[in-house]
């Protein structure tokens, strides 16, 4: 059957080339958007996203006329009076913070581990950093505000940094960086600057309350409370503390940061979907007219076949089958670049799955109602004018 429908789409090749080409490039488009898209997914949902959910950040933008130990006893003072008024929120040192412009300022630097230089994230948190994210502890512990017994410092440290590094056993390694040596206590899933970027080597190093109070920033886990309410209150402690106009402070939402990310990554795969949307439409509007023209013109073949036995049925099945026949030469390719240009990951393979499912019922649509007009042929009637 599929050798007697490559025979009639051959001998028909001049009124299929038209179809055969547009099908050619609405397949190609239509899996470099799809795996685009697919990608962006993956991507998010890679380890490494921070829980931002009712979280602020505070800062003090201009700390110039104030000396390091002054800011640190004004800010020491803000985040008592705001713990003590708001009990069962959780406000936590450290720079943390993600979707902060990229993670453009987020600090990098060399770490050696076994004479291997890794090109590294640093960041650095308190204890309470644990109850604000809630990044994933793979191994290990986080912060605990104890210190090991031989005088070195706590440091956790991401998968991905241990996959540089090539580390098997992290828990307990000794790593020296700076002036310091810490002792891995703790592994996590990775820490990302944009919800769609991948993770990357990172190390958290610890902080204190003291140590960093003079940073002039800190982030808040708001629980039970109003957010607003919250912000109102934290800036009316802090105009207290901090009575010059020229100290300004940055309070803001995390999330709203990772919202607008996620909208740019939306409107960037939009600009793909919408016209390769369209030419999917019209693809179909042209695959469903070519086969209406030909059942009209080849009326009285379809007539013949069902006088010297054919079925309704089988005629629906000729039509169809060319049609998914056309579509399948259409998608090679397709299919031949996709060899070439991704690799055959899983989720490629899937993703090229659904392409293929799409276009094959694509295919069956733009030929479904012209195979019924066909299967309703009356064929003496057609041979009789004919």
């Amino acid at each position: 059957m599929i050798a007697h429908i490559l025979k009639l789409i051959w001998n028909q090749r001049k009124h299929y080339t038209g179809i055969f080409i547009e099908q050619v490039l609405v397949f190609i488009i239509l899996t470099i958007c799809i795996l685009s898209f697919s990608e962006k997914v993956r991507l998010y949902l890679s380890p490494g996203n921070l829980n931002t959910e009712n979280t602020i950040i505070f800062w003090l933008n201009n700390t110039n006329d104030h000396s390091p130990e002054e800011v640190g006893e004004k800010i020491q003072s803000l985040v008592s009076k705001m713990r003590q008024k708001y009990p069962s929120s959780i406000i936590s040192y450290g720079d943390l913070t993600p979707y902060l412009n990229g993670g453009q300022f987020t600090k990098r630097d060399s770490v050696v581990v076994d004479n291997r230089k890794i090109l590294t994230k640093i960041y650095r948190s308190d204890k309470n950093g644990l109850a604000v994210y809630q990044p994933q502890i793979e191994e290990g512990e986080w912060f605990s505000g104890n210190f090991p017994e031989d005088g070195s410092l706590p440091l956790i440290v991401s998968r991905q940094f241990l996959e540089e590094s090539g580390l098997k056993h992290p828990i307990g390694k000794k790593i020296q960086y700076g002036n310091y040596t810490y002792t891995v206590t703790g592994v996590i899933s990775g820490i990302k600057n944009n919800p769609f970027t991948p993770s990357t080597p990172t190390i958290v190093l610890p902080i204190n309350d003291k140590q960093d109070a003079s940073f002039g920033g800190f982030d808040v886990k708001i629980i039970d409370s109003d957010i607003d309410t919250y912000v109102q209150d934290l800036y009316k402690e802090f105009r207290k503390e901090f009575p010059d106009p020229l100290d300004t402070p940055t309070i803001d939402r995390i999330e709203q940061w990772k919202i607008g990310e996620i909208l740019e990554t939306i409107i960037s795969v939009s600009l793909q979907a919408i016209p390769t949307l369209f030419l999917l439409v019209f693809a179909f509007i042209g695959t469903f007219g070519l086969f209406w023209v030909h059942s009209r013109k080849r009326k009285s073949e379809y007539a013949l076949r069902m006088a010297i036995g054919s079925t309704r049925f089988r005629m629906i099945y000729l039509v169809i089958m060319e049609s998914l026949v056309i579509t399948c030469l259409a998608m090679l390719p397709g299919l031949i670049l996709f060899c070439y240009i991704s690799d055959f990951t899983p989720g490629n393979l899937f993703t090229m799955g659904i392409t293929v499912c799409i276009m094959l019922t694509f295919a069956l649509f733009s030929a479904w109602y012209p195979a019924y007009t066909v299967s309703q042929i009356n064929p003496a009637e057609t041979l009789h004018y004919e």
